[in-house]
């Protein structure tokens, strides 16, 4: 997606057409009843990106929540934290980190 995203910014930018991603948290929905963050922060950042002539190119409102118990002082991570280290770090750290964390 995120790869897309980036190709989309490209093939749009001489027709004046703006991309950008929405990397949604742990939201509370119907859906997901146990979310951490109100959808309204989603909203926020939606009518920020929808009028701004130079929006972010990424949004990442919520957490990501981590059901480790060895971490729970840190039971929640920014979604914009982790996406980082997504990108960040090679994808054999990043599935350990996974498994022992659960993020």
């Amino acid at each position: 997606l995120e790869g897309m995203l980036d190709n989309m910014c490209c093939s749009f930018h001489m027709e004046g057409v703006g991309v950008l991603l929405v990397k949604l948290g742990n939201i509370l929905m119907d859906m997901n009843p146990a979310g951490e963050v109100l959808l309204m922060v989603v909203v926020m950042d939606i009518k920020h990106a929808m009028p701004s002539s130079k929006p972010k190119a990424r949004y990442y409102p919520g957490r990501v929540k981590s059901m480790s118990s060895a971490l729970h002082v840190l039971l929640r991570y920014s979604t914009k934290f982790v996406s980082r280290l997504h990108e960040m770090l090679p994808t054999s750290i990043v599935d350990k980190l996974q498994n022992v964390y659960n993020i």
